[in-house]
């Protein structure tokens, strides 16, 4: 009787491993594709349509601050003559605090499963230490933007319109 061959076994465990961690890795940068997608059509939505609550109150059209909040900010976003800005937390302060008081733009969800996603986008006042004591703006507010998955394309909603909420 002919003995295995222990070592095409191995050969063919190993390929096996290597091949289950490529499919693996490959659903995560899926997601985050999907991700980036959801969000760049989400700020279309918002800043070229001119959908977000307050925006005729952003002062500086062209230039729209976002912070990096629930995105990476290695994401590259194309808004047509406009430049989108990323910034954490601390750079929108510093921001503020060097400028005055802005609206900057922030994902505060970005939900995805297999056949839609929400997001949630929001209008954000940050102000400085000075405004922060005598303002209480009652600006800004917030966005749920529903999408479905037609194949492999994402499609925003339209059937029902976005919710829109002021924030407190």
């Amino acid at each position: 009787m002919k003995k295995p061959n222990v070592t095409l076994y191995y050969a063919i465990l190993i390929f096996s491993l290597l091949l289950a961690g490529c499919i693996s890795d490959e659903k995560p940068r899926q997601e985050e594709q999907d991700r980036q997608i959801i969000a760049q059509m989400s700020l279309e939505w918002a800043v070229l349509d001119k959908n977000i609550p307050d925006y005729n109150l952003i002062r500086d059209k062209d230039n729209i601050f976002l912070s990096n909040r629930n995105i990476d900010k290695s994401y590259n976003f194309s808004l047509e003559n406009i430049t989108i800005s990323i910034l954490t937390p601390e750079e929108i302060k510093q921001k503020s605090e060097a400028e005055g008081d802005f609206l900057y733009l922030e994902f505060e969800k970005i939900d995805i499963s297999s056949r839609g996603a929400t997001v949630k986008l929001n209008n954000i006042w940050a102000q400085n230490e000075t405004s922060r004591k005598t303002i209480a703006y009652l600006s800004g507010g917030e966005a749920t933007i529903p999408f479905t998955k037609e194949g492999d394309r994402w499609v925003r909603q339209i059937s029902q319109s976005p919710g829109f909420h002021k924030l407190k």
